[in-house]
């Protein structure tokens, strides 16, 4: 069955001859129902664009922050064991390392705007003529934005050195850290969307920048696809219009616009970039539009007259019949009217995974289930690589706080060991001096006791220093005493009442890591009450262990925290405990009632 005849048959069998000769078109109530069902279900449409669009930003935010942060801390931590500055030659492996998707990069550049670190795109530029033959981005190629995508042809009338520095550039040499989900040019001319910092101890700038083609395609995918069900809805109530419109007219003048209509609607269905396949209630094919027969590798003479079960793999091919008899016999439905992700088989055996819709259809007295599929191949390995780039930059995260945990711990033991001795017999020989000086000499006298008061005091410096780095009670007692500890600093230190209620059972249960990490999370759950709770008074810290699980509550009674900055991406210390309980298997939930104060909740696994 053509395409045309179905659309004809479907206009037949809702408006018979005498009804439509009967009643108007202008009076008949099927118009204004029709109107108000596209301009509904256009709203729908959009609305739930713009919630798509939403959710893409941000997971484009949530890698270009997670790519930027272990990037720098990687650098941070590198520069700390080597003591000495980043060279572009000693850190471009470590840049390479968390590079998202397949056009993103992370680089690092100096005051100037000149490019420290190799680019991943070498090869290019030296065809766009950005770097001569033989030559190297890092160290001669300034970002600077030439005007046009020089990829595909610009040519910038001014030369390089007078060409303003990339959006991103300009912000961070100006110390103003930021992120672009809008696009920006490169230093090729390419739009890019980006995040970007400028390090003041480090000395110079990093950028993680991907290709607005990339970061964007599922978004465009998306909008195709939903303008082209708009567009298809859109010709079938102008279609409708159309044959009320000429429903009083004469038989010739109602013939023509009903083939007019049908030649629309073969034409729509022709160009739609979905694949539409019609069958019966014997799963025979009726019709296949262009679309499918290019997916499917059939034309239409081919698939025509057969089960339709051709284009599917095992089981689906044996069970299929079984479905629409299941469906016929009970009216129960697990795909008509609810649309799923399948497998397609194409004319040449591979497989390959799709979105199909399938709607029920009654013409006249015959029953038609069309599907409309859709390839989502390339969707599905888009979001493949981007779940591997995900657990990489996880995986590559859990190791960075491991090593600066560790750092942390040797720093901190070096410290209370080694200079803690030095001190405390630098106070010793001080005192030994101003006891064994006769009372006359009064002026060494008092050199003496406050080369004794300043050791007390450097002790007392270096003690909070080595606690901060990596409170020793951590190790050696576990995260209930050290949590325990740290409350009573921060009671003293702040003026908010701390009441703990702590389960002391769970030391035995923890190992090292996880005790780390629940401290941490705890720590930056009680930084956000000093820096954010404004107006708190107390704070309740709970720590149990129930189901195998650790959990930690901090409760706060201060102005609440708001949705917006839990779903924010601009949050690197929410961020941070989030990655820190997942990296264990945990979970981490924060509710922010206004008014009332904020919970932030993290469990972890005991093993």
């Amino acid at each position: 069955m053509a395409f045309a005849d179905l659309a004809g048959k479907m206009n037949e069998s809702k408006y018979p001859r005498n009804t439509r000769e009967s009643f108007p078109c202008r009076e008949h109530p099927a118009r204004r129902a029709g109107l108000v069902l596209v301009v509904v279900v256009t709203a729908l449409a959009w609305y739930t664009l713009g919630q798509i669009e939403s959710q893409i930003r941000r997971g484009v935010a949530g890698t270009l922050q997670a790519s930027l942060e272990i990037a720098l801390g990687a650098l941070r931590n590198w520069a700390s064991e080597k003591k000495a500055n980043v060279s572009s030659r000693d850190f471009g492996a470590i840049t390479r390392l968390g590079r998202p998707g397949e056009t993103g990069e992370i680089y690092a550049f100096d005051r100037g705007g000149k490019l420290l670190t190799e680019s991943r795109f070498e090869e290019q530029l030296r065809q766009i003529g950005l770097v001569p033959p033989g030559g190297q981005a890092a160290g001669s190629l300034e970002v600077r934005d030439p005007g046009g995508n020089m990829v595909e042809g610009h040519r910038p009338a001014l030369p390089r050195s007078r060409q303003p520095l990339t959006l991103m550039a300009r912000e961070a040499t100006a110390g103003r850290p930021g992120m672009n989900l809008d696009g920006y040019r490169d230093y090729r001319g390419v739009p890019v969307v980006g995040a970007w910092t400028w390090d003041e101890e480090l000395g110079f700038g990093l950028a993680a920048e991907i290709d607005v083609a990339e970061a964007y395609r599922p978004l465009w995918n998306i909008r195709a696809l939903t303008v082209s069900a708009l567009a298809v809805a859109a010709l079938l109530f102008l279609g409708l219009v159309a044959v009320q419109a000429e429903a009083s007219a004469a038989r010739l003048a109602r013939e023509r616009t009903v083939h007019e209509k049908e030649a629309r609607m073969s034409a729509a269905m022709s160009n739609l970039v979905e694949g539409v396949v019609v069958i019966d209630e014997r799963g025979t094919v009726e019709s296949l539009n262009p679309a499918a027969e290019r997916m499917f590798g059939y034309t239409a003479g081919e698939a025509l007259g057969k089960n339709v079960n051709l284009l599917m793999p095992e089981p689906y091919r044996s069970e299929h019949d079984g479905y629409i008899q299941r469906y016929l016999a009970s009216g129960q439905s697990r795909i008509i009217g609810i649309g799923r992700e399948a497998e397609g088989m194409r004319k040449d055996g591979t497989v390959f995974p799709a979105d199909l819709a399938v709607s029920e259809l009654f013409l006249e007295d015959r029953r038609l289930f069309v599907g409309v599929v859709r390839d989502i191949a390339e969707r599905k390995r888009t979001e493949m690589e981007s779940r591997d780039s995900r657990e990489r930059l996880r995986e590559l995260a859990i190791r960075l706080q491991n090593a600066q945990e560790e750092e942390r711990r040797r720093i901190a033991r070096e410290i209370h060991d080694e200079l803690g001795q030095a001190l405390t017999l630098m106070k010793m020989n001080a005192a030994w001096i101003g006891g064994n000086l006769s009372p006359e000499r009064e002026d060494i006298l008092k050199k003496a006791h406050l080369i004794c008061r300043l050791a007390d005091s450097t002790i007392d410096a270096m003690r909070r220093i080595a606690s901060g780095l990596r409170p020793g009670i951590l190790d050696d007692l576990g995260v209930s005493a050290a949590i325990e500890w740290h409350a009573m600093e921060f009671q003293e230190r702040t003026g908010v009442q701390c009441v703990l209620d702590l389960d002391p059972e769970e030391i035995p249960f923890l190992d090292r890591e996880r005790a780390v990490a629940l401290f941490r999370i705890y720590q930056e759950a009680m930084t956000n009450v000093v820096r954010h709770a404004q107006g708190a008074e107390k704070v309740v810290v709970r720590l149990r262990k129930t189901d195998g699980r650790v959990t930690l509550e901090v409760r706060d009674n201060g102005c609440g925290i708001t949705g917006d900055r839990i779903s924010g991406s601009g949050s690197l210390g929410l961020l941070g405990m989030r990655e820190r309980a997942r990296s264990w298997g945990g979970t981490l939930e924060i509710v922010g009632r206004p008014g009332e104060g904020t919970l932030v909740v993290a469990q972890v696994p005991v093993q």
